[in-house]
C-alpha cells in the first residue's frame, strides 16, 4: 500500500505506526489467499497428472497379459456362473418329456437304488406298440409301412399305425432270434390305454385285383411252385408262380393259374 509522504519529507511518529499498521495488513492478505490457493493448485496438478497417465494408457492400448489375466477372470466368473446353474438345476426332479404321471414313490431326501423305478409318467405323444419278428420275416419290414392294429377288447375295430424302428441286432430268446419292431399309432385313440395288448398286422405289400389261392395249396418241391388243377374228373400238377402271401392265408398267383379253376387244397376250392 503506498502513502503520499507530507511536505517537506518529514513523517510524525503517529503518521509512522499508521503506514506500518497498512503495510501488516497488506502483508497479512496476500499470505493468506497463497495458503487457500495452494492446495487447490496442488490438487489440480494431481488431476491434471493422473488424466496424462490414464491418457497415455489409453493411447498405448492393453498389453497381452493384461488382456489374457482379464480373460482368464472372465472364465473363472463363467464357471463360477455355470457350477451355481447345475447345482440349481440339481434341486428339481425333471421329466425329459412332457406328460402326465402315473405312479410317484420318490420322496424328499429318500436314497434311490440305480434302476429302481420311483416315478411313471406316460407321454402326451402318440402310443407306440412293440412286437418281435423272426428272423425270415424281418428282412420283409421296413420303416414307414402301414400297420393293421386290433384289440381283444374291441372285436373288428382296426387302428392303423406305422413302422417306425427296427432293432438293427437281434434278440435271442431259448436259441430263437427275434428282431424287435416299434409301431405308433396314427392317432391316439381314447380307446386304447397303456399296457394293452395288440395284434399287429404289418402290410409289406399291396396289390389290388390279383388272383389269390390259400396258401396251403401251393406245393414246392426242387423244380419250384405248383398247384393240382382239377381237368376231366382229375387234379393235374400244374407249375404256378407264387407273389406276395397274405397274412390270412392267401397267397397271389402271379402266373400259371386262371379265374375259375379250380385247385386242390383241404377242400376243393375254386381259385378266384
Amino acid at each position: 500500500m503506498l502513502a503520499e509522504t507530507p511536505a517537506g519529507g518529514i513523517l510524525t511518529a503517529s503518521e509512522l505506526t499508521g503506514y506500518e499498521a497498512s503495510i501488516d495488513a497488506a502483508r497479512s492478505e496476500i499470505t493468506g489467499s497463497l495458503s487457500g490457493a495452494l492446495p487447490s493448485l496442488t490438487a489440480a496438478l494431481t488431476g491434471y497428472t493422473s488424466a496424462k497417465g490414464t491418457l497415455a494408457l489409453a493411447k498405448a492400448g492393453a498389453t497381452a497379459d493384461q488382456i489374457a489375466a482379464q480373460q482368464a477372470a472372465v472364465d473363472a466368473a463363467q464357471a463360477a456362473v455355470s457350477s451355481a446353474q447345475v447345482a440349481f438345476n440339481e434341486t428339481a426332479l425333471i421329466a425329459p418329456i412332457a406328460g402326465t404321471i402315473t405312479a410317484q414313490n420318490a420322496n424328499p431326501g429318500e436314497t434311490v437304488t440305480p434302476g429302481d423305478p420311483r416315478v411313471a409318467i406316460i407321454a402326451d405323444g402318440k402310443y407306440e406298440a412293440t412286437a418281435n419278428v423272426s428272423d425270415t420275416d424281418i428282412a420283409k419290414i421296413a420303416i414307414g409301412e402301414s400297420v393293421e392294429a386290433t384289440f381283444d377288447s374291441y372285436p373288428g375295430a382296426v387302428f392303423p399305425a406305422k413302422v417306425t424302428t427296427v432293432d438293427p441286432a437281434a434278440t435271442v430268446t431259448g436259441g430263437v432270434s427275434s428282431y424287435g419292431v416299434t409301431v405308433t399309432f396314427d392317432a391316439n385313440d381314447p380307446r386304447i390305454s397303456a399296457g394293452m395288448t395288440a395284434n399287429l398286422r404289418i402290410i409289406t405289400g399291396q396289390k389290388d385285383s390279383v388272383l389269390l389261392v390259400p396258401t396251403s395249396a401251393i406245393i414246392t418241391d426242387g423244380t419250384g411252385a405248383f398247384v393240382y388243377v382239377r381237368a376231366n374228373g382229375s387234379y393235374v400238377k400244374t407249375p404256378v408262380t407264387a407273389g406276395v402271401s397274405s397274412a390270412n392265408g392267401m397267397t397271389e398267383i402271379v402266373s400259371g393259374l386262371t379265374q375259375g379253376q379250380t385247385i386242390l387244397t383241404y377242400g376243393a376250392t375254386a381259385a378266384s
